[in-house]
C-alpha cells in the first residue's frame, strides 16, 4: 500500500467547482494526515471525501487502513469490501482485507484475499508473503516455503523473507537450506535493520560451531 506524502492544510472547505473536487481535496488532506500517523484526523477527511463521493474506492481503502491501524478491525474489513465492491478488480484491497482477517486469526479467509490478490496481479509479491504467513500459523510449511519463495524472486533482494525462511527450514531439521538463506539473507544485508544483521549474524555463528 502507497502512502504519498502531501503538503498538510486544514480539513476544512468552504466551496470548490464541484462534490468531486471537494471530494479529491479531502482524500489529499487525508493522505497527508495517514503518511504522519494522524488517524483521527485521516479518518474525519476520508469519511467527509466519502460523503461528497461515495464511490470513492481509494478513500474507502484508505480508510479501512486507517480503522486498521486504530484497531478497529470490522470497520477496516467493511471497508476493504465496499472497496472491492467498488473496484472488484483491485488486488490491494484483497490484499488489505486479508491482512485484517489475519489479524482477527480468520485464516482461512485471509488466504481466500490473498489468493484473490495474486490472482488479480500475478506478481504481487506482498500477497505471496502474507500469504505465506497464514499458511505458516496453519502448519502448511511447504506452501509456506513455496510463497516465501515466489516473494524472493519478485523481490530478489528481501532479505527479511530470505531470514523468515531460513528459520521455516531450521524447523525442519533442513541446515543447509538454512545456512542457504541465511548467506543470502546476509549477502543482502542493506535491507535488513541493525537486529536483523545481528540475528544472522548470529544464527550463521551458531551453525558453524555444529
Amino acid at each position: 500500500m502507497t502512502i504519498i506524502a502531501i503538503v498538510i492544510i486544514p480539513c476544512l472547505l468552504e466551496a470548490a467547482d464541484s462534490t468531486q473536487t471537494i471530494a479529491k481535496i479531502y482524500y489529499s488532506q487525508g493522505i497527508g494526515y495517514l503518511s504522519k500517523n494522524k488517524l483521527d484526523s485521516a479518518l474525519v477527511c476520508f469519511t467527509k471525501a466519502i460523503k461528497q463521493d461515495p464511490k470513492d474506492t481509494a478513500a474507502y481503502n484508505n480508510r479501512g487502513i486507517v480503522y486498521f491501524k486504530k484497531g478497529d478491525i470490522d470497520k477496516a474489513i467493511i471497508d476493504y469490501t465496499k472497496a472491492i465492491e467498488l473496484s472488484p478488480k483491485n488486488a490491494k484491497s484483497y490484499l488489505n482485507r486479508g491482512l485484517a482477517y489475519n489479524q482477527k486469526g480468520d485464516l482461512d479467509k485471509a488466504i481466500q484475499n490473498y489468493t484473490k490478490a495474486i490472482e488479480l496481479d500475478t506478481l504481487y509479491g506482498k500477497a505471496y508473503y502474507n500469504r505465506g504467513i497464514a499458511y505458516k500459523r496453519k502448519g502448511e510449511i511447504d506452501k509456506t516455503i513455496a510463497d516465501y519463495k515466489k516473494a524472493i524472486k519478485l523481490a530478489p533482494k528481501d532479505a527479511k523473507t530470505m531470514v523468515e525462511l531460513a528459520f521455516i527450514y531450521e524447523q525442519e531439521k533442513d541446515n543447509s537450506k538454512a545456512i542457504y538463506w541465511l548467506q543470502k539473507a546476509w549477502e543482502n544485508k542493506d535491507n535488513l535493520n541493525d537486529k536483523g544483521k545481528q540475528l544472522v549474524q548470529s544464527k550463521l555463528k551458531e551453525h558453524q560451531k555444529q
